[in-house]
């Protein structure tokens, strides 16, 4: 059973794909598949533990090529169609409308505070670099919920990112 849906308004930054009741290298050919074929500066994939992140992520690079992609497992996706389990739900970000510095926080209980203000800060200049001006900004955070150090972690981002607001 597969079945994917899609969103794409021709004006709208963002398109949502998913695909679901298929194994991992087909899911991620039928993400790619129904995004729209544009130039993406990050693709966000949330799926299932079931697709296997070992077997997933190299067939996500295969689809997508030098397309920048970004996922992590759910315990559920939310996606055109509602709730479901099983499958993938890809948020891609076009190009035209959105720069993107990716930072990935590894670690998260060993790293010292200030040396991850340190990192944010870089990572911060980098798209100060890269933006035009008047944009808006805001910092994306993705962390495993059972690391317990989430206060912590934000803490130091929000240090390290000033003013820019953080989801």
């Amino acid at each position: 059973m597969g079945a994917s849906a899609r969103i794409a308004i021709d004006d709208d930054p963002l398109v949502v794909a998913s695909a679901r009741g298929l194994d991992a290298e087909a899911t991620a050919t039928a993400l790619r598949r129904e995004l729209p074929d544009l130039e993406y500066s990050a693709i966000l994939v949330f799926f299932s533990p079931r697709l296997g992140a070992d077997v997933f992520a190299p067939a996500l690079k295969r689809a997508f090529g030098a397309a920048p992609v970004y996922g992590c497992t759910t315990a559920g996706e939310l996606g055109p169609e509602g709730m479901s389990e099983g499958g993938a739900v890809a948020i891609a970000f076009r190009a035209g409308d959105f720069a993107v510095v990716a930072k990935p926080i590894e670690n998260v209980d060993a790293s010292t505070l200030e040396g991850l203000r340190h990192d944010i800060s870089g990572a911060r200049a980098r798209l100060q670099a890269l933006e035009g001006a008047g944009r808006n900004r805001f910092a994306l955070l993705l962390v495993d919920g059972l690391c317990l150090n989430e206060e912590a972690l934000i803490s130091a981002i929000g240090a390290g990112l000033d003013e820019i607001q953080t989801v």
